[in-house]
């Protein structure tokens, strides 16, 4: 009887060991997201060239990238980096009912010949970013979309805006944690309905 018990707990351990994966082999394999480049070293990077000059990003493997976009903020000309990314939860995992939790904004600085961060966020459970000319005058203010979860868009639907002030700052005009803003009506007046 004891020879029986102890095959069929040698069988177990061997069974349930071998179906585990590390960390190492899993994080190798994950699925690429746009703009990622690598993932190796325990790192997650990204990179894009813009107006002849080479823009790279890194973070720990706890953070990953979830999109890399270039757009002209200020209407100079010259296309800023913004990127955006989610770190993993307290159970090291990536949430699947938002897409970021983070957004960098990179501008090019003709002085160094680089692109240097010009803002860095938490907008946590972000769905959504866009780029619309509030005011209508060819400058483009940053919209994210936040959804906290629930039933209820009212209570769970929000909105950052951020706005390019000069060419190397970027400031949060408006919060709204609920009430489910929208855009409407951008070509003849920008209004935010909430």
């Amino acid at each position: 009887m004891k020879i029986l018990i102890m095959l069929i707990f040698s069988f177990c351990v061997m069974h349930f060991t071998g179906c585990t994966k590390s960390k190492e082999k899993d994080s190798g394999n994950a699925p690429q997201n746009q703009g990622q480049v690598s993932q190796k070293d325990g790192l997650n990077s990204a990179g894009v060239k813009e107006g002849g000059h080479e823009f790279t990003v890194r973070y720990p493997a706890q953070r990953r990238i979830y999109k890399l976009e270039k757009e002209d903020l200020n209407d100079d000309g010259t296309k800023e980096i913004i990127v955006l990314s989610v770190a993993l939860d307290t159970s090291d995992k990536y949430s699947d009912y938002y897409n970021f939790d983070m957004i960098e904004v990179f501008a090019l600085n003709t002085d160094k010949n680089s692109y240097v961060k010009i803002l860095s966020d938490t907008v946590d459970y972000s769905e959504e970013c866009s780029f619309v000319d509030l005011a209508n005058d060819k400058k483009k203010q940053i919209l994210i979309s936040t959804n906290s979860g629930g039933n209820d868009d009212i209570v769970s639907v929000g909105m950052f805006i951020y706005d390019m002030t000069s060419k190397d700052t970027i400031k949060l005009l408006k919060y709204f944690d609920s009430g489910a803003p929208e855009v409407r009506d951008i070509k003849r007046t920008a209004q935010i309905k909430y």
